[in-house]
């Protein structure tokens, strides 16, 4: 046995060889040789053979992929025009390690339509105020306006409140019943010469009536 130790010898280990891997982890392998002196075929030189060893470590790039579309969204409308969407993610897999996005758009969309909106009425200006309903004392102005801006269509609801809007007015005050007012002057004569004729009027003022007013809220005014 120590005849053998002296004279059975390991040759010189080889260069490692190419790494089984461009990167994530691989391995690369050197060998020896055992060389043996006379008819001996056995080699007791010391150790293994082969060696081992990890290589290119660094993590691989990994390019993004897309996964599948979602199915499509429910219309963003109830009514009228609107879009259904549907998205897909870059994660099968996601990019790593310095890899590329996915190309192109996770988000694609596509025109839907619902049942015609119904639209509701919306009131336009109102209009100038009346005149009063008297000609003296207090009375009752007025002024009107019309749902066509737009007008209810499609099932809309109507304009809310009144199309119609009261307010007192005054006037001057009324005299009694049957009582004239003072004569006025006289006129000039008819003629420049002879007989001509001059005249002078008064008026009769009559008394005030009174009068009910009932308002669209149901309140009644008495004038």
């Amino acid at each position: 046995k120590q005849w053998y130790q002296r004279r059975v010898r390991g040759s010189d280990w080889t260069q490692w060889n190419e790494c089984s891997a461009d990167c994530g982890g691989g391995y690369q392998s050197r060998n020896r040789v055992c060389i043996t002196q006379g008819n001996n075929r056995t080699c007791s030189a010391p150790g293994s053979g082969t060696e081992i060893r990890g290589c290119n470590t660094k993590p691989c790039s990994v390019n993004g992929q897309w996964s599948e579309w979602t199915d499509w969204s429910d219309c963003s409308v109830s009514c009228g025009e609107g879009v259904r969407t549907r998205t897909k993610e870059c994660n099968n897999p996601a990019p790593a390690a310095g890899g590329n996005y996915c190309e192109g758009q996770g988000t694609e969309t596509k025109p839907c339509s619902g049942p015609v909106c119904p639209v509701h009425g919306n009131w336009g200006e109102w209009s100038g105020w009346s005149s009063c309903s008297v000609d003296c004392g207090r009375g009752v102005k007025s002024r009107e306006r019309e749902c066509d801006n737009p007008p209810a269509s499609d099932g809309g609801d109507p304009c809310p409140g009144s199309a119609m809007e009261f307010a007192e007015c005054v006037q001057p005050d009324c005299d009694e019943e049957g009582k004239f007012t003072e004569w006025s002057r006289w006129s000039d004569c008819s003629g420049e010469c002879g007989v001509g004729t001059q005249s002078r009027p008064r008026d009769c003022v009559a008394k005030k009536k009174k009068k009910s007013y009932e308002l669209p809220d149901g309140q009644v005014i008495t004038i």
